[in-house]
């Protein structure tokens, strides 16, 4: 478990950071280099549509809220590769545990510029893709929008309730800058998609 845990807002995304003794690592498909945790952070729409707000539009949807877990892989002499891992989450009556701590940081890191998260373990948000992912090459979704990034994608969505949504929200109305903070969907440019089922018993 990392030692602290901080939501800070850059101007655009809420982040979330941690300091931990141990590296945090995740082996992507087809590759043996493991690439190194660096931050979580959010996408989400303004609230007027609840079905806006996600940068993947998946089985016919959007989703109010996106979440990228963003790992490095520094390669010598070359630019650095990204691997950033995407849940969509949708409203439900079901009150996410973890996504509560986060919420509770919110505010504070709008108005302060950080806010502490109470610790919790990162397996629970990350790594824990259920049953089936697509996975496609892409690019950084902000600025400079680097095209070397893999992109591992929940093809199945998580619970927010409307409050715990409502949170991030209210951070847009504090800082506009944060106000659909997401990318417009982008063409495939011939780019290849794949769906990547995983046995039920993982």
């Amino acid at each position: 478990m990392p030692e602290s845990m901080m939501l800070a807002s850059d101007g655009h995304s809420l982040k979330l950071t941690v300091e931990s003794s141990m590296p945090l690592n995740l082996k992507a498909p087809l590759t043996s280099v493991p690439y190194e945790f660096n931050h979580i952070h959010f996408h989400w729409g303004d609230g007027e549509d609840n079905n806006k707000g996600s940068e993947h539009y998946v089985n016919g949807h959007f989703y109010p809220l996106e979440m990228h877990a963003v790992h490095t892989q520094s390669v010598s002499n070359t630019t650095d590769k990204f691997l950033v891992v995407a849940y969509l989450f949708q409203l439900s009556r079901q009150k996410n545990p973890v996504m509560e701590k986060i919420v509770d940081a919110i505010l504070d890191a709008t108005i302060n510029g950080n806010g502490t998260v109470e610790n919790f373990k990162l397996i629970n948000l990350l790594y824990n893709i259920p049953f089936s992912y697509f996975t496609y090459e892409g690019s950084l979704t902000t600025p400079p929008y680097t095209e070397s990034v893999v992109f591992l994608v929940a093809a199945t969505h998580f619970p927010i309730t409307k409050h715990q949504l409502e949170a991030f929200q209210q951070a847009a109305s504090i800082n506009p800058g944060l106000r659909n903070n997401y990318r417009c969907l982008q063409d495939t440019n011939h780019r290849k998609v794949m769906h990547v089922l995983l046995p039920s018993y993982l």
